[in-house]
Order: structure tokens, then sequence, then C-alpha cells
């Protein structure tokens, strides 16, 4: 008997990425570029008088190395499939490739140790702190540990450092602020019925599901920082193609869809970012 295919296909929709347009993003005409970034400004000095020589000022810099990888996929559908559904497959596919590089993208800023790129997380330049003896689970963050946070950048960089950042966490972590309460059991951050605040010490907050949610001893799980210090080189964006003219379609009827793009990570100034981590015991 015949067999219909229904034009609608349930999936559970992925989450866009949350730091695409965050980030800096630099086009790349070669598979490797150096971005500049300044290590000490212009100092200024006051002269004695008007015969006192004025004091040369050295302003340092260096480079900032940025190598594009490839991120790929691709599979492989028959005609008679194409045929037979009432859809378009070919756009169902692509959106799916487009949702799996948001996720991909927020990785290789947020979470990615040296796979292929080093995140923001796990990058040793950024300001790591350690909460206390004994706190080895995520539910242990505090209100005082964000402060902390806050102030290791004020420290590595001075104010400037905390212009634009932000607060970067998993909804697990966000809701455990949420449940803490003061010594009279009130809750400190979100009182019910209230609507929930859009900063937290007066810094704005990501949602994300790339950002760790399973406790784990001396881990990362919590950023701050302005995400324009992180570089995003774009060599080659999103390309979706399509093969039919092989010998695959000849022999067994198989057109194939491609996903690819090049593309680079790197952080300009980790220094201008803090991490939170759990303790090692």
């Amino acid at each position: 008997m015949p067999i219909q295919y229904e034009s609608e296909i349930f999936a559970l929709a992925k989450q866009a990425s949350v730091m695409m347009g965050k980030v800096t993003t630099i086009p790349m005409a070669t598979r490797d570029i150096y971005w500049p970034k300044q290590l000490t400004a212009c100092a200024i000095t006051w002269v004695t008088d008007e015969t006192t020589g004025k004091t040369e000022t050295n302003p340092t810099f260096t480079q900032v190395h940025l190598e594009c990888e490839t991120c790929a996929a691709w599979l492989t559908v028959t005609e008679e499939l194409l045929e037979d559904y009432p859809g378009n497959l070919g756009d169902f596919f692509k959106n799916q490739f487009v949702e799996a590089w948001a996720q991909e993208f927020d990785k290789q800023v947020l979470n990615s140790n040296a796979s292929p790129f080093t995140s923001i997380l796990y990058d040793t330049g950024c300001n790591i702190l350690n909460m206390g003896t004994g706190k080895t689970a995520f539910s242990d963050v505090g209100f005082s540990d964000l402060i902390d946070m806050e102030n290791a950048i004020s420290a590595a960089v001075g104010e400037v450092g905390l212009r634009g950042a932000v607060f970067i966490m998993h909804r697990k972590v966000f809701n455990y602020l949420r449940q803490k309460k003061d010594d009279d059991g009130q809750y400190l951050y979100q009182k019910p019925a209230e609507g929930v605040p859009a900063t937290i010490w007066g810094y704005p907050y990501i949602i994300s599901d790339q950002m760790p949610y399973t406790d784990a001893a001396d881990s990362p799980f919590l950023i701050l920082g302005n995400p324009k210090y992180w570089l995003h080189g774009n060599r080659v964006g999103l390309q979706f193609q399509t093969f039919d003219n092989t010998i695959r379609k000849i022999d067994y009827d198989q057109i194939f869809y491609r996903f690819r793009l090049r593309q680079a990570f790197e952080g300009q100034h980790p220094e201008a970012f803090a991490v939170l981590e759990t303790a090692a015991s």
C-alpha cells in the first residue's frame, strides 16, 4: 500500500548561539593572521619647569595569532526519499547544520579545552579563582565569589577591563544563585513573585547550554568578562553544498549534502576575564 510522509519533521529546537555577535569577528583573507595587542600604554609625566626635558614614552605591543581550522559534516539521502517527501529536506538539513554550528560556536568560545581551540574557561591567561576548601560543587557558589571575580579583573587590568563585562553560566548554576537565602530565610537575588533582575551585581548575565553544569572538583564553571575581548576569525563562512552528480547516484540513487566552514578562535585579552573554579578538595 502507498506510504505517506508528513511534511513536518518534529525535532527539539536547539538553542541558537548566544555568543555570535558578542565576540569580535575578524575576516581572514589567509589561513593565518596576526592581530596586534597592546601590552603597555603611553605614559605622561609632569615637568618641573619650562627648561626640563620631557620624558620619552614607549608603549609596547605583541601579536595574537589566529589560525583557522575546518569544521565540516556530510550526509546522504536517496532520490526516492526526496521524491516521496513533500517538504524540502535540503532546507531542513541545512537548518540542522546551522543549529549545530551555533552550539559549536559557543563551545569554542566558552568551554573548549584545545579541541581544537582553547576557550575562556581553559585559557590560563585568564584570572583563575578557586572557591574555598571543601567547596567542590557548583551549588557552593555564593555572591561573594562573584565580587572576587570582579576584583580580580580590576586588579589585573584596571576598571577598563570591567566595561561591558557580563557573567556567563549554565542555567543550573544561575538557579543555584537564585536559591541563596539570608539568615532570615529570605531569597537574596529574587523574591517569589518578583521579576528576574536583568543584572547580577550590576552586570548583565548570559545563560548558555555550553557552560558546565555537572559538579566536579577543581573545575571551571563561571565566567566574568567582556566577550569583545575574545576573537573569532572567519576565513570561510557557512557553506551548504549539494552533490548529485556522483557515481553513487548512478549506482544507489544517493545524493550528498555537505556543510563546511573554516574558522578560528583566540583570546585577545584573556587577562580581562575572570574564571571561577570549584575547590580541588
